[in-house]
């Protein structure tokens, strides 16, 4: 029913398990926004801005992938991936409650 982003953070030699929660929001842009709606650290009570700080500057993730702490959620910016300098890609439907996940491909000449 959401995005899961899993994951392991070492604390003084303790590896815990990080699983964070989002919900997929289409922006009109074409872009996606993941706000987060939960997370667990092991048995921590860590604020799930917290986790994100802990994420963007403890992880190297993609240019098109951006990480904000304060509003709690990942932008991730579809028309920056490398897939082709002739390709352009949007999202113009994501539910996963109905299992329908819809990108819209154009071929730019």
């Amino acid at each position: 029913d959401d995005i899961i982003l899993s994951s392991e953070l070492t604390i003084f030699s303790y590896t815990l398990p990080v699983i964070m929660h989002f919900d997929p929001i289409v922006r009109e842009d074409g872009n996606l926004i993941l706000k987060q709606s939960s997370v667990e650290v092991g048995q921590l009570n860590i604020p799930p801005s917290t986790v994100l700080k802990l994420l963007k500057d403890s992880v190297k993730l993609p240019s098109w992938m951006v990480v904000r702490p304060k509003e709690e959620e990942l932008f991730i910016d579809l028309g920056a991936l490398p897939i082709s300098d002739d390709l352009e890609v949007r999202a113009k439907e994501f539910n996963l409650d109905k299992d329908e996940i819809i990108l819209e491909v154009t071929i730019l000449n």
